[in-house]
């Protein structure tokens, strides 16, 4: 019961991931949509510290994980977080039916008016349009950059498998004078550091819209902080770690968002639903073996073969970057709609001195 429980929120998670990935890119232009992502890792961010501040609050409360509790206390800890949970999605599905409109007043960027007018031009039936979303998927898996930044993605994850979850049990393998809180407002710091960042990085991308130098630069951060974090652990330092953790959460948000941009701008004009969907279920699979490849690690060999994966992923993302393509299509095309306006204008102001 409770591992389908947990696969609905999976679902709904999904859509909700996929749904604000694709928004930006479709409601704002090319020179904001970096900076609304920010904004979306930014609230993720924000939600998982509320989450890590509310719930031990409710399980605490209710003593539910006492030697002596009671199963009922157990089933009102699941039944106020999921209920809870199911109340918020529904008041924000609610909020969303009645707020949001299917398209903006006016396309926001010439790229997106490109893809806008591809779909209003074809209107194909049922079966048609399945078909052709099975050939879009497989087109999607067969474009060369797609391919590299997912892998690359899916490498940089581990630094969420070890600041997020795993990070209780390398610590207190690590050291046993700690307790469970100590972790937590480690995390939690982490957490709350984030959310400012996402939004700054955001910003970064929009202003100098520098794709690959951005997420490259993450990356080669993220394999530093991964090698200060393998050298803390060796050493057994916890000032150390305690203050690499918070920045190595902060850079996976600066790859979040450098990376997604990237890869919209190198794939335009893909359909961007069937994209990020493909990328998701990637990523999470990622998640998935690598929890469980740096969990066996762990029990089998200990902290420091754990933490040495982070490290040996993350410069592998390096290298595969470097092979990525430059092609900012996207903001190729949005470029030369704003140099055409620019030449049509000058030439009327040219005709209208003449007169």
């Amino acid at each position: 019961m409770v591992l389908g429980g947990q696969t609905f929120f999976g679902v709904s998670s999904a859509i909700n991931f996929i749904i604000q990935i694709v928004l930006p890119t479709n409601w704002f232009s090319v020179h904001e949509s970096a900076t609304v992502v920010g904004v979306f890792w930014a609230s993720w961010s924000l939600g998982q510290a509320a989450a890590a501040g509310i719930l031990p609050f409710i399980i605490g409360s209710l003593d539910a994980t006492e030697p002596k509790s009671t199963i009922l206390k157990v089933k009102w800890v699941f039944l106020i977080v999921n209920g809870g949970i199911a109340f918020l999605h529904l008041f924000t599905g609610i909020l969303s039916w009645f707020h949001l409109a299917s398209h903006p007043s006016s396309p926001p960027s010439a790229s997106q008016h490109h893809i806008l007018k591809q779909n209003t031009d074809r209107k194909p039936p049922i079966i048609e349009l399945l078909i052709a979303n099975i050939k879009l998927i497989l087109k999607v898996h067969c474009n060369r950059e797609y391919l590299i930044l997912t892998i690359n993605h899916c490498l940089a994850i581990s630094v969420v498998v070890l600041t997020k979850i795993l990070v209780t049990s390398v610590f207190l393998d690590t050291f046993s004078n700690i307790t469970d809180d100590d972790v937590a407002w480690i995390r939690l710091i982490g957490l709350l550091t984030s959310v400012p960042a996402s939004i700054a990085f955001g910003k970064l991308v929009d202003k100098w819209k520098k794709f690959k130098e951005l997420t490259l630069t993450a990356h080669i951060c993220l394999t530093i902080a991964g090698g200060g974090i393998v050298v803390g652990h060796y050493f057994k330092n916890f000032a150390c770690l305690g203050v690499l953790y918070p920045i190595t959460m902060v850079l996976g948000m600066f790859s979040n968002v450098t990376l997604t941009e990237f890869m919209i701008e190198a794939t335009y004009p893909m359909d961007k639903i069937i994209l990020t969907a493909s990328h998701y279920f990637a990523t999470e699979m990622g998640i998935f073996t690598l929890t469980c490849v740096t969990r066996y690690s762990l029990q089998n060999y200990g902290v420091l073969a754990a933490v040495n994966i982070v490290l040996v992923t993350c410069a592998i993302s390096v290298l595969l970057l470097i092979a990525a393509r430059p092609h900012y299509k996207r903001l190729n095309t949005d470029m030369h709609e704003v140099e055409c306006r620019k030449k049509i204008g000058d030439e009327t102001r040219i005709l209208l001195r003449k007169e």
